[in-house]
């Protein structure tokens, strides 16, 4: 008898061990299943059909929308020297008094911010050609390096359009509407595409040096996204700084993608990822990025309920709220008082 119970504990603790494995197995499953961009690391192409809608991982801060008070506010500031002055003369008093002729005793100012009427300036280029009396050949005056046809765009709008194409990422199409609509300017979407062309050429210098400041700012954020180019896959990689953003497009997400960027490998300073493993043998000083730590605390609040999660979450919004604000650095009570709150 003594040797049956002992059987039946001993096959009952292996069932309880059994379900413990499998109900720790179902939540992870369960976790995983609830998974999306606001939780975890996933893109947010991964969320499908049943993508959730949009949510702030910041806090209500209950105050009012819009000023706060104390807050100093941005006043456009006359300037002394405007570019038109139209003055406006006194005629009549409103009791029918005729002013034209007495003298003005002061004068308001008020000033008008505005666009100049948009319209290309075209300017000619007289290039004398004279016959040379000793050999007879016609030498014709050199023109600016920039003039090499008998019409052409200048350098400042074409630069426009390629700003507008690629830095607002306006399509090709709408910049020759607004070129035509503004300019009266009818533009080609290859004549676009030929200035980006030249600028990106012009601009190797400026990106070789931003290479080159990257590897050695203090702290370094990268980062890695797919996008469609020409029909096909391809990953765009970058390295940032407040001040620095270096991109650029490779076929490989991994590695190799990481290494034609040229900036991950190489980094002195800190360097700022998400959890992506790829990053993470890069550099012997690396932190995550603040925005995927909160997605991961979420996780655990939602998931698991701890309390400590969501605390760390208000813990590290109201920090990034605090150095925002600030205009000089933390003292070291300051510091000591945010480790002890840590």
């Amino acid at each position: 008898m003594t040797q049956k119970v002992s059987l039946l504990i001993t096959q009952l603790r292996e069932k309880e061990a059994l379900l413990a494995e499998k109900e720790s197995r179902i939540k992870e499953l369960e976790r995983q299943i609830k998974k999306n961009s606001q939780n975890s690391s996933k893109p947010p192409s991964s969320d499908g059909v049943r993508k959730p809608a949009p949510k702030s991982l910041r806090t209500p801060s209950g105050k009012k929308p819009g000023g706060q008070p104390g807050h100093k506010g941005d006043t456009l500031l006359a300037v002394e020297t405007p570019d038109t002055v139209v003055n406006l003369p006194v005629t009549r008093c409103s009791c029918g008094e005729d002013l034209s002729l007495l003298p003005v005793t002061e004068h308001e100012r008020r000033q008008v911010f505005d666009l100049p009427l948009p319209r290309l300036e075209v300017t000619e280029y007289c290039l004398d050609n004279v016959c040379c009396p000793a050999c007879q050949k016609v030498i014709v005056a050199p023109a600016p390096p920039d003039v090499t046809a008998p019409t052409q765009y200048g350098l400042r709008f074409l630069s426009y359009l390629a700003y507008l194409h690629q830095d607002q990422g306006i399509p090709l199409g709408r910049v020759c509407q607004i070129s035509s609509d503004l300019f009266g300017a009818v533009v080609s979407e290859g004549t676009i595409l030929q200035a980006c062309q030249r600028l990106d050429q012009q601009l190797a210098t400026f990106v070789d040096h931003t290479r080159e400041l990257l590897k050695i700012s203090p702290v370094v954020h990268v980062d890695e996204t797919s996008l469609r180019v020409d029909g096909r896959n391809a990953w765009c990689h970058v390295a940032s700084t407040p001040r620095l953003t270096l991109l650029a497009l490779h076929e490989k997400r991994g590695r190799e993608g990481i290494d034609a960027l040229g900036v991950a490998p190489h980094v002195t300073g800190t360097l700022v990822s998400d959890f992506w493993g790829a990053y993470l043998s890069l550099s012997p000083k690396h932190a995550f990025c603040n925005a995927h730590i909160l997605r991961e605390l979420k996780a655990i609040s939602e998931f698991d309920r701890h309390r400590w999660a969501s605390e760390m979450a208000s813990f590290l919004l109201d920090l990034k709220e605090k150095t925002a604000s600030r205009t000089s650095p933390a003292s070291e009570v300051e510091r000591q008082e945010i480790l002890g709150r840590f």
